[in-house]
Formats: structure tokens, C-alpha cells, sequence
């Protein structure tokens, strides 16, 4: 699949955790709902289902984002894989089913393997909390996910990925904690092992090039 690289900056989203816990309705929900709640005007909606690959792409003021989400295989025999799968991301969703303890305690074991390589943002997800509340069926408490999230320095959010309301904020904190990581001007240089890369609405406009140059020259 060839990408089209009008864009100033994309990010790789990768999803991780167990089959079943609703990865895939995630993908298929967040990236779209999520931006036209909260940001600006969607221009691409692609799904991919044989590659369990989302991409979007969408304006948010002047800005051109490319977002490529990753559902990454939940199978345990990927496990030891996720690492593979997960290089280069930007942010990595750890998911786990709230009405289904096996899938948390599984995910200090996703998370290890993910550890492997470097990304920018992790956020902890219980996921299916309409379910718990429907049905008193919460297995895992919140305050032993929000330990395991501090644990690993990440925030903790309690979803339904049938809610736009819980996945917008998943996404708020995810995006808005990748674009705080954006250096001004985004060298390329400072951006090495953080997953963001430039595309060519910023490599070819002229005042980025004058403003990169303004900057290296002041370490001359």
C-alpha cells in the first residue's frame, strides 16, 4: 500500500492486548469519532481489515495529520512479536476487558514486550465498562488498574468503544501528548526514536526550511 505523504507529521498508533477485548472496535470507532468531536475536518477514513489497519487524516486548524492505527495480533503466541509490531509506533494502547480478569493480568507481559523498543506515549485502557455497569460484571477493580498504569508511567482510561464521549478522551490525551513532544521547528534530528515523522506539507514549505537553518545556526 502506497501512502500518500501530503501531510505535515504522522504518528503510528499501535493497539495491544488480548483477542476479545475489543481492539478491533476500537480501531473502528476512535480514530474517526474521536477527531470530529474533538479537533478538526477529516479528509481520509481508510480501513484496511486483512491488515488490521486503520489510517486517517485530518486538519486541525493549518495542521495535516496522517494517524496510522495498528490493531496488533492478541493471540498469545504474537506476544513475544509485539515488540516487532510495535517498533517505530508513537503511542501504544494497552487494552484490557474489565469484565475478563485474565486479559489485565496478561497486560504487565504485553507491556514488558513492548518496553523492547522505544515509544513516545502508552496509556492504559479498561475496556467494555458499559458491560460492567450493566451488568455488575467488573472483575477488575479501578484502583489496581490505575496502579498498574502508574506503574508504568502511563494514564489509565475506563471506555466503551460504543461511547465517542470515553474515546474522545483517550484520544485528547494521546494526541495532545504526542504534539507536546513536537519541537518548534520539528527538527528531524530531535525527532529520531519518537515515531513522528515529517511529511511533505512541512519538508517542502520554505519557511520551515528557513526556520530549521535559523535554528542550527544558532549552535554554529
Amino acid at each position: 500500500m502506497v501512502e500518500n505523504e501530503d501531510y505535515h507529521f504522522r504518528f503510528k498508533l499501535c493497539l495491544v492486548g488480548d483477542v476479545g477485548v475489543g481492539k478491533t472496535t476500537l480501531l473502528d470507532g476512535s480514530a474517526y469519532s474521536a477527531l470530529t468531536q474533538n479537533y478538526g475536518t477529516v479528509l481520509e477514513n481508510e480501513t484496511v481489515e486483512e491488515m488490521h489497519f486503520k489510517s486517517v487524516v485530518f486538519v486541525s486548524d493549518t495542521t495535516t495529520y496522517r494517524l496510522n492505527y495498528w490493531d496488533l495480533p492478541g493471540s498469545e503466541r504474537y506476544l513475544p512479536l509485539s515488540s516487532r509490531y510495535a517498533a517505530g509506533a508513537t503511542a501504544a494502547l494497552f487494552v484490557f476487558d474489565v469484565t475478563r480478569r485474565s486479559t489485565f493480568e496478561r497486560m504487565e507481559r504485553w507491556i514488558h514486550e513492548c518496553e523492547k523498543v522505544e515509544i513516545l506515549t502508552k496509556v492504559l485502557i479498561g475496556n467494555k465498562f458499559d458491560l460492567a455497569s450493566k451488568r455488575e460484571a467488573q472483575v477488575v477493580g479501578k484502583t489496581e488498574a490505575m496502579a498498574l498504569a502508574q506503574k508504568y508511567g502511563m494514564e489509565y482510561f475506563e471506555i466503551s468503544a460504543m461511547d465517542e464521549g470515553s474515546l474522545g478522551n483517550v484520544f485528547e490525551h494521546t494526541f495532545n501528548a504526542i504534539v507536546a513532544n513536537i519541537p518548534n521547528p520539528p527538527d528531524p534530528g530531535m525527532l529520531l526514536g519518537k515515531g513522528i515523522s515529517l511529511g511533505r506539507k512541512l519538508t517542502n514549505n520554505p519557511k520551515f526550511k528557513t526556520a530549521l537553518f535559523d535554528a542550527d545556526s544558532k549552535y554554529d
